[in-house]
């Protein structure tokens, strides 16, 4: 399903705030669903942000709303898993106006973390001024936790549990077909073995067993 990907656990950093006034033009008001608030740059070419998720992502759309006269003019969006070196994801152009504009993101791999580059502004300066800023996308876990559910149901299986087991071979086909990044996966994957030793009483030889048998069905 796909929803906004900010929340209250989303960290975010910024390239500069106006006069360092972050009480009035700090991050936080891109963020506030307040029109009359928003986050103004320094002077300076490549302005930037960067947004790190308490989960990994599948990012399908990227909404801003600048001043206009403060607009980027090339963009650019990049990710990465939370501890990897950022890569690019796609190049992007709005328009100079005060409209909130939509960017769709066509297969975007799974990451957790996200940097914004405006790479230079309608602005003689290069300040940018951003009133919105909201990414759309799914919750990759919740997307597996939902899915593991209703294959569970479908097998007469009990769900009963409070973090449904991820690893399960159930999960192979989705979890094949939905990752773009292998590798990021694969440490999403091993993430999850408490939680199949907490809910399943499953001892350590059986979750490495099972985990063995997923990466190898899948990778």
């Amino acid at each position: 399903m796909v929803e906004s990907l900010i929340c209250n656990n989303t960290q975010s950093r910024l390239s500069s705030v106006l006069n360092r006034d972050v009480k009035q033009f700090g991050k936080k008001f891109m963020f506030d669903s307040n029109e009359e608030t928003c986050w103004n740059s320094d002077q300076g070419e490549s302005q930037w942000v960067v947004l790190e998720f308490p989960q990994p992502v599948k990012v399908s759309e990227l909404r801003l709303q600048f001043q206009g006269g403060f607009s980027g003019k090339s963009c650019k969006l990049q990710g990465s898993a939370k501890e990897e070196d950022l890569k690019h994801i796609v190049d992007f152009y709005p328009e100079d106006n005060n409209c909130l504009q939509s960017f769709p993101i066509q297969d975007a791999p799974l990451v957790q973390r996200l940097k914004i580059v405006f790479e230079n502004s309608a602005d003689f300066f290069g300040r940018i001024i951003v009133y919105t800023l909201d990414i759309l996308g799914e919750k990759v876990l919740e997307c597996f936790e939902k899915r593991t559910t209703r294959k569970y149901e479908e097998a007469g299986m009990p769900t009963n549990f409070h973090h449904p087991p991820l690893l399960s071979p159930l999960d192979e086909e989705f979890i094949s077909t939905y990752s773009q990044e292998k590798h990021t996966l694969m440490l999403l994957l091993i993430s999850f073995p408490l939680f199949l030793q907490r809910d399943y009483g499953l001892y350590s030889h059986q979750v490495k067993t099972h985990v063995l048998h997923v990466c190898k069905n899948v990778f």
